[in-house]
């Protein structure tokens, strides 16, 4: 697996499919990694869950829609990044909360 370090994305690709990045590397254990894109609600029950399994995990804020006066400083969505060696007991756990896509 390769890793962007401008996206924090992993890829198989030798570019990346977010930013177009050719400079990837390979992915260390430690390095945090973009996983999924969760309303702050979701985000909060999938910290806690993790967190019992002493996984670490980062939500940094965004506005999946326009910033408006009304929201401003409230960003409701979270882009979740978790650290490489934690993706498939994260995946695990994310399936048991919100289950798969294939489910969908």
């Amino acid at each position: 697996m390769l890793f962007c370090e401008k996206c924090n994305f992993i890829t198989n690709e030798n570019r990346c499919p977010l930013c177009g990045n050719k400079k990837l590397r390979t992915v260390q254990d430690t390095d945090f990694c973009f996983f999924a894109n969760l309303d702050a609600f979701y985000f909060t029950m999938f910290e806690n869950a993790l967190s019992n399994k002493a996984i670490e995990i980062v939500g940094v804020p965004y506005y999946p829609g326009a910033v408006a006066y009304g929201n401003a400083g409230r960003a409701s969505g979270r882009k979740v990044y978790i650290r490489y060696k934690d993706i498939e007991r994260a995946k695990e756990i994310y399936e048991t909360l919100f289950g798969s896509d294939d489910e969908k």
